[in-house]
């Protein structure tokens, strides 16, 4: 087994001892001081994985009347930096605190300037800048993020609630309840990932699409796997690919698309089936069983849970294919050819 298979299988080990933590640390009681009334906004910022983690933070801020907005730190750095001002709460979130990008921002910040960090290293110039600073309490990966992209998800998740007075022991029993489903799907690994490489062996990219929370999946994912198996992902909104990309499903197209029960599952489903039904190849992975997946469409199904939260548990099949793809291709799964875990140059 090689490393980064072995890290996305003990990601659910890894997340429970990160949950204690956070109890341990009274991060739920700390998180919920901050909502003072000293902000009209949220920012949330980071780069990569840690940019992605956040989606489903805001969308609950924004669910409950708080603006909220998640941003690129490169693009606050480079362009958007008026979209922060004395009144706005900024969530940096830097899974090793030192992203060329966060290290660049802080350092141009006044030292009055309030920002609350979600980062693995305290030591780090994010971890030392956070005022308060949350960890990540996990080991640090030696390929591309699995626990540290997990927890960040939860931490960022943990504090939108806060803000808004929900976070509470139902959520978290919530949580973990999502990371036994993450632990149920990957125990059926090898089950999925030979059903995976049957259905996709011809094809040669692949989409990933969904929408709302789904979007830390999707973006996420795509990420992950042009890291891991230097092959092209691209992220889209489910929507937006009707909108025209759709004219590209021909038998060599291949699209993962995350369906949750909600508000987009039957828009999702349907997409994943007209694709197939065209002639595409699909993986739908959702906790809702279609009733008709003709040919050419595979469904990895895991159970019920809040769609909020189904970013904790879909990502696990998109880890999954990323590893299918990278021993399809003979590589040293999780080696980096060109750049390094933590990314310096901006």
């Amino acid at each position: 087994m090689n490393q980064y298979l072995n890290d996305v299988l003990k990601q659910p080990e890894s997340v429970r001892e990160a949950l204690d933590f956070y109890e341990a640390e009274g991060y739920p009681a700390a998180m919920k001081k901050l909502a003072d009334g000293s902000f009209n906004k949220v920012v949330f910022a980071g780069m990569g994985s840690s940019h992605y983690s956040n989606f489903g933070a805001a969308i609950h801020l924004v669910s409950r009347g708080v603006d909220a907005v998640v941003k690129s730190a490169g693009e606050i750095l480079h362009y958007e930096r008026n979209c922060i001002d004395d009144k706005t709460l900024l969530v940096l979130v830097s899974q090793s605190g030192e992203s060329a990008e966060i290290v660049k921002f802080l350092e141009e910040q006044p030292a009055a300037a309030r920002v609350v960090a979600i980062t693995n290293e305290a030591e780090s110039a994010l971890g030392k800048r956070g005022d308060p600073s949350f960890l990540l309490h996990v080991k640090p990966e030696l390929s591309v993020s699995t626990r540290t992209y997990l927890t960040s998800l939860i931490l960022s998740s943990m504090l939108s609630r806060a803000l808004t007075g929900d976070l509470d022991l139902a959520f978290a029993r919530a949580v973990r309840g999502s990371v036994a489903l993450l632990e149920k799907l990957l125990s059926a690994q090898e089950e999925i990932e030979a059903a995976m490489r049957a259905l996709m062996s011809d094809q040669k990219y692949i989409w990933l699409l969904g929408r709302g929370y789904s979007y830390s999946t999707v973006y996420g994912g795509a990420l992950f796997t042009s890291e891991l198996a230097k092959f092209p992902a691209t992220g889209l909104d489910a929507g937006e690919f009707r909108h025209g990309p759709f004219e590209m499903v021909d038998e060599h197209y291949g699209a993962i698309v995350l369906a949750p029960d909600g508000p987009s599952w039957s828009a999702n489903s349907r997409m994943a089936s007209d694709i197939a039904s065209h002639g595409g190849k699909a993986i739908l992975v959702t906790n809702r069983r279609p009733t008709d997946h003709g040919k050419n469409l595979l469904v990895v199904e895991y159970g019920a849970i809040d769609e909020s939260l189904s970013p904790l548990v879909d990502i696990g099949a998109v880890e999954i294919f990323a590893n299918m793809v990278a021993e399809s291709k003979g590589l040293e799964v999780g080696k980096f050819r060109w750049g390094s875990k933590v990314t310096t140059v901006i």
